[in-house]
Order: C-alpha cells, then structure tokens, then sequence
C-alpha cells in the first residue's frame, strides 16, 4: 500500500515538473511541484504504524459486578 503511494506521489512530481515544462513557471506550477514534492516526501517520513492490539484484564472476585458501558456485568470463574 505503501508503493502505490509512492508512486502515485511520484506521479504527482512527474506531472507538476512536466505542467512547469509545458507552460510557464508561474505561481500556480511552483505551488503544485511543492504539493506535490511535499506529498512525496510524506510517503517516506509518516509511515502508518501497527496499531498495537486492545486488551484488558482484571482480577476480581468470585460473584463480583462490575459497571461498564452503564450496565451491570456478572462476573463468574473463567470456564476452561
């Protein structure tokens, strides 16, 4: 997912130095080579991270009530 970014990204800069090439180097051409080279260089630095997985664990009681999410929860001895 990472490489589509990128080349995609890469695209931009292709086609941003390519509009500077066509036409003019005006303000509108330097802005999107900057945006772009910009978006390029987010592929490299701002890597998506695993998010790390969610759990919770608790030692109570035998017969215990717990109060979660505004509802009572029964809590009995682990089956297993």
């Amino acid at each position: 997912m990472k490489a589509i970014a990128q080349i995609a990204a890469l695209a931009g800069v292709v086609g941003s130095i390519a509009y500077m090439i066509i036409w003019s180097i005006d303000f509108a051409s330097v802005t999107a080579l900057l945006a772009s080279v910009g978006a390029f260089a987010a592929t490299f630095f701002f890597v998506p991270y695993k998010a790390a997985g969610v759990s919770q664990e608790q030692s109570v009681g035998d017969g215990s009530t717990a109060y979660q999410a505004g509802r009572d929860i029964k809590i009995s001895k682990r089956k297993g």
